[in-house]
């Protein structure tokens, strides 16, 4: 029985050698030949997946392109072939003349020089005062007549129960005209 046993034990001892010598060689093959080609198919992958990502955006890049063309079409034909098109906003020349009054009365209170006549420009969409354009000052001039246009808007809102801010804050806007920056 003895015999036996050791030379059982002889053939599982070869047993296990050829089977890691086996396993041995299926590892390097799967090393020299698998994975090569798992690599290369993971990289065409990732390429193909990108390729696939940019096109999806091309695709709706393009749509929106040919959906905002069709805006585009759709307000040339409203306008009649102008190409400046007007937002009806609802507000009368009744309300911006108004609303220039109070801006008006709001630079007489901080003593603006020079205040003269204030009007809104249709067609420049801002404030006229004193037959000038707000935009032709320079910049601490602009700062304050911007100011004027900001509170004057709010109360000109809030006046007629529009929806508006409570409140606004002007301490950058007016910074320019104390010729430095604002504190």
């Amino acid at each position: 029985m003895r015999g036996n046993l050791a030379t059982e034990a002889v053939e599982l001892d070869d047993q296990r050698k050829r089977i890691a010598a086996d396993m041995e060689a299926t590892k390097r093959r799967i090393e020299k030949e698998l994975m090569p080609r798992i690599r290369q198919s993971s990289d065409s992958l990732r390429a193909q997946t990108e390729q696939r990502d940019v096109a999806l955006r091309a695709h709706a890049a393009a749509d929106q392109i040919a959906q905002l063309r069709r805006y585009a079409a759709e307000l040339q034909a409203a306008k009649g072939g102008d190409k400046t098109v007007r937002v009806a906003t609802g507000v009368t020349t009744a309300d911006m003349e108004q609303f220039a009054a109070i801006v008006e009365a709001l630079l007489r209170e901080w003593n603006y020089p020079a205040v003269g006549r204030t009007a809104f420009s249709e067609k420049e969409q801002d404030l006229v005062i004193g037959d000038q354009l707000r935009t032709s000052h320079g910049k601490g001039v602009r700062a304050l007549t911007c100011a004027a246009y900001i509170v004057g808007l709010m109360r000109h809102c809030r006046e007629r129960n529009h929806p508006h801010p409570p409140a606004c804050n002007l301490r950058l806007t007016i910074g320019g005209l104390r010729g430095g920056r604002p504190r």
